[in-house]
């Protein structure tokens, strides 16, 4: 949507296809099908259609005659992490039988290495000017991202590739660097896998000093110090969401060979995936001090989406700190403004002896924590992301644990 409607708003004459019928209803009524907010985007379209420059449609039949196609579909992973890329070809295939003339193709989607050559252009063959140019944008900051951050326009030739960059110039305001399909292929995934590895080594130190009894935080803080300008320690939590991290990294490794060393990026999927059970173990640690044991109790967790104030539920922690919990003996009450707002929280919490904090959403850090203590049963927080004031909590009579701060000594 943020392409398609800056697109637009470049007088560009705009057709956007969705196989979703409830989505291509509520775009051409000018409403974006999203919980969320994102700056300026719903403007944007609504000017779009004003203009008559957008409109959505379901049938790809209105792909023939347009001049230039951007594909921009899911690329998962499979259960043995291997990509998946069949939404990829039905997206490519109808492309295919659609347009018929010269037309410039653009791959936004992210793809494994070798994706463009070995699997997308046979598709084509000789009748399209092929390009993969990788999103590069993040919920909450879609336009912003869009305009102000650089693009890669990988291209097979500089012609097709002075082609694409006169197009992305209207709308992206930096950088436009310009190589071939593979290497940018490689530097999107590796992109996601550089955050995926940091993010790790910020959940192997949590660990290290939840075991050791020293916080985290000073340990970061003095680390960074040497890296003033591009702090090199992240901020450690309870597991890795939304749809690129925990799926890129395989896709950059997806082509190495079987036996080959890959050590260093399946171990920081392993360890990241390993985070919900590591505050299944402060939980239970939690209990125990309060003379409690795991079996039995009702804990609450809180914050079923990947990130704060979004309603994006892709790959979120929070389920699976509860189906840890769960299979540790625990009853598990899950709620989240954005996933479950019919549920009121005081509503969900009442009777609970654990409250496990796994996203923090706006409205956690400020609802009323005295409030929330007379309804459960046992005054116990365990903060996955430090979201919370700490002494305040604890003035209102909370035992208080977080990730990497000594909450298993």
């Amino acid at each position: 949507m943020p392409v398609a409607t800056s697109f637009a708003a470049a007088g560009f004459d705009v057709v956007g296809v969705d196989t979703n019928s409830g989505r291509v209803d509520a775009l051409n009524n000018g409403m974006l099908p999203l919980a969320t907010s994102e700056p300026g985007l719903e403007a944007l379209l609504r000017a779009a259609l004003a203009a008559d420059h957008f409109r959505a449609v379901g049938d790809d039949t209105a792909l023939a005659g347009r001049e230039v196609v951007i594909v921009a579909v899911d690329t998962p992973v499979d259960e043995r992490h291997r990509p998946d890329p069949r939404q990829l070809e039905r997206a490519c295939a109808a492309v295919a039988r659609r347009v018929l003339g010269p037309c410039l193709v653009i791959i936004e989607s992210t793809v494994a290495p070798r994706t463009i050559s070995d699997l997308v252009a046979p598709i084509f063959g000789e009748g399209v000017f092929l390009v993969h140019c990788p999103e590069r944008v993040r919920p909450g900051r879609l336009l912003q991202n869009l305009r102000g951050m650089s693009r890669l326009v990988g291209a097979p030739d500089q012609e097709v590739a002075a082609l694409a960059t006169e197009l992305y110039r209207n709308i992206v305001h930096a950088d436009l660097v310009v190589t071939d399909w593979q290497t940018a292929e490689v530097i999107k995934t590796a992109e996601n896998a550089a955050r995926d590895v940091q993010i790790a080594l910020a959940n192997q130190l949590a660990l290290v000093c939840d075991h050791v009894g020293v916080d985290f935080r000073r340990v970061r803080e003095q680390i960074n110090r040497l890296w003033s300008d591009q702090p090199l320690i992240l901020d450690p939590g309870p597991g890795v969401g939304g749809y690129c991290l925990p799926k890129d990294p395989w896709l950059l490794i997806s082509t190495m060979p079987q036996g080959a060393a890959s050590a260093l990026i399946e171990g920081s999927r392993a360890l990241n995936d390993a985070m919900p059970s590591h505050v299944g173990d402060i939980t239970e640690h939690a209990l125990r001090a309060a003379r409690l044991t795991i079996t039995g109790a009702t804990v609450a967790v809180l914050g079923l989406t990947y990130e704060a104030n979004s309603d994006d539920e892709r790959n979120a922690p929070g389920p699976r700190v509860a189906a840890d919990l769960e299979r540790r003996g625990a009853r598990a009450v899950r709620h989240d403004p954005f996933v479950t707002p019919q549920r009121a929280l005081i509503d969900v919490i009442r009777g609970c002896d654990v409250a496990v904090l796994v996203v923090p959403h706006n409205r956690y850090r400020e609802t009323d924590w005295s409030a929330i203590g007379d309804a459960m049963r046992r005054r116990i927080v365990v903060d996955c992301r430090r979201a919370l004031e700490a002494d305040a909590l604890r003035v209102a009579g909370f035992s208080y644990y977080a990730l990497g701060v000594a909450a298993l000594r």
